[in-house]
């Protein structure tokens, strides 16, 4: 952008909420400043404050795991997916660990499932219950046990992948 600084530009994206570095960056770049121009800002903003990907994972990975329900898998891709490298990702999975137990986390989000499957016989509840707690990121353990705990299998007997099968393979592509 000839004429106009990054920096202006940076501050307004910022301005409605938190960023990743690449975020901004890749902000920046769509609107055509230059690679020396986008650098520059970029180490100014962290210098000041304004760009920390550290608290970015924190805040926002707090916020979708504990508004949105979903587990640690999940969360992970989407701290990619948004450019946060793989040990900022980690460090901030860790933090949150010891915050937020993602067990009752997962026992939320069954809990809500299950109830737009009334109508549903068993081996079929408990097959969407396992995929779309699978889809939420939660680890199979613990899909496991909410399955246990929300949808027993028949006569309340444990369900297990030898007794439904269908109920822990891999959720389809598409539901």
């Amino acid at each position: 952008m000839k004429g106009k600084k990054p920096g202006p530009v940076a501050l307004r994206y910022l301005s409605y909420r938190d960023r990743t570095e690449k975020e901004v960056a890749d902000h920046l770049a769509k609107k055509d400043f230059e690679v020396s121009a986008i650098a520059s800002t970029l180490d100014e903003l962290k210098r000041l404050g304004y760009i920390n990907d550290e608290r970015f994972a924190l805040n926002w990975g707090r916020f979708r795991m504990e508004e949105k329900n979903i587990g640690r898998r999940r969360l992970a891709m989407e701290m990619k997916a948004r450019g946060l490298k793989d040990d900022t990702v980690e460090r901030a999975l860790d933090t949150l660990a010891t915050e937020i137990d993602e067990w009752d986390l997962a026992l939320r989000a069954g809990q809500k499932k299950m109830s737009t499957l009334g109508g549903v016989d068993g081996g079929t509840q408990r097959r969407r219950l396992a995929h779309y707690l699978q889809r939420r990121g939660f680890a199979t353990g613990t899909v496991f046990k909410v399955v246990r705990e929300l949808a027993p299998h028949g006569g309340g007997a444990p369900l297990s992948r030898e007794s439904d099968p269908e109920a822990f393979s891999p959720p389809p592509d598409a539901d």
